[in-house]
């Protein structure tokens, strides 16, 4: 396991003390998670140095809401695509959880409340077909694993929009603007 594998699943044993009631399991959980990251450190130490340009800005897209927090980890190349996929799922999850925030790294980029946020096919630039298609594959990840979000109908018309967007074949004549208009109704967030 390496030391970036060994340090997020510290993070995971962290959020889940954060939701014990029992305060020695809590204790328990939050030693388990620190003696990770002595473990992780250890390891970093111990692994070669990793060259500035071996890939793409790590992004990371955080939700907080009344369930709790949820996180997607976004590998994209292009800050713009990061920061439209993150509008784009805070968008779709809206109904869950009231803020989201972009990281990159240790980095935060943007902090907003989901109520503003609009999933919109214009943008100012074009959006790459592989970072659509990431957000897809996390908004069907949040409706195949958290039974919560698996009820929420916004998040399944978004997620079935998101889809049909991506298999309908590219047309040339079709502008965004143009599949702006076929959006539902509710698939900007409501306040």
């Amino acid at each position: 396991m390496s030391s970036e594998e060994t340090y997020a699943k510290a993070l995971r044993i962290m959020e889940l003390a954060k939701s014990s009631t029992n305060p020695s399991r809590r204790r328990m959980m939050m030693d388990n998670a620190f003696a990770l990251i002595r473990e992780a450190k250890c390891e970093r130490q111990k692994e070669p140095a990793k060259s500035a340009t071996e890939g793409p800005p790590k992004y990371r897209v955080w939700l907080r809401g009344a369930n709790g927090y949820l996180y997607f980890d976004l590998p994209m190349a292009r800050r713009s695509d990061a920061l439209w996929a993150a509008e784009t799922l805070a968008a779709a999850l809206s109904e869950d959880y009231d803020r989201y925030a972009l990281w990159c790294g240790q980095t935060q980029l943007f902090n907003s409340p989901t109520s503003q946020a609009v999933f919109s096919c214009r943008t100012a630039v074009e959006v790459t077909q592989a970072s659509q298609q990431i957000v897809l594959d996390a908004e069907e990840l949040a409706l195949a694993n958290h039974q919560i979000l698996a009820e929420s109908r916004h998040l399944i018309a978004t997620t079935a929009r998101m889809r049909q967007i991506l298999t309908e074949p590219p047309d040339t004549t079709d502008t965004r603007a143009t599949r702006d208009k076929k959006l539902p109704k509710d698939s900007s967030a409501s306040p």
